[in-house]
């Protein structure tokens, strides 16, 4: 996703975590999550969009254009039409990178990590009473039966 060309995981089972990063950053705004939504529906033009929305042409366009470069969306021209569509291709890497992150990736495998991954074994060191084993799998569902 975006526009690094590296969309997959990367070798030794690390995923691309600013590919994560960019598209977590394009969520956080709620007339992008609108769009995106809509565009999972079927594809609109920027006119469509801002009707349905209550906004300008020009705002949807901008957003549009954050949605694009994170890789989510592409375009179809029709003449002199614009229709705008999720790239389910890029979807689908996002759902499995954020799998991938949150249920196998360890830790130490995550170079951008590397402090805090030490930091940690620090704390359970010295106060093994702080940190429970595990906590993040408990936290996120991984491990349940």
């Amino acid at each position: 996703m975006g526009g690094s060309g590296n969309n997959g995981p990367r070798p030794g089972g690390s995923v691309a975590l600013e590919s994560l990063v960019e598209v977590f950053k394009t969520f956080g705004d709620l007339t992008r999550l609108k769009i995106i939504k809509l565009l999972m529906i079927r594809e609109m033009c920027v006119g469509d969009l801002a009707e349905i929305l209550g906004v300008s042409q020009p705002t949807v366009s901008q957003h549009l254009r954050r949605l694009k470069q994170a890789g989510l969306a592409r375009e179809r021209r029709d003449g002199q039409l614009i229709y705008y569509q999720v790239d389910w291709k890029a979807v689908a890497t996002f759902r499995e990178e954020c799998r991938e992150f949150l249920e196998e990736v360890s830790l130490e495998a995550i170079s951008a990590m590397a402090k805090e991954a030490g930091r940690l074994g620090k704390m359970e060191r010295y106060s093994p009473g702080r940190i429970r084993p595990n906590s993040g799998q408990a936290m996120f569902g991984a491990g349940d039966t």
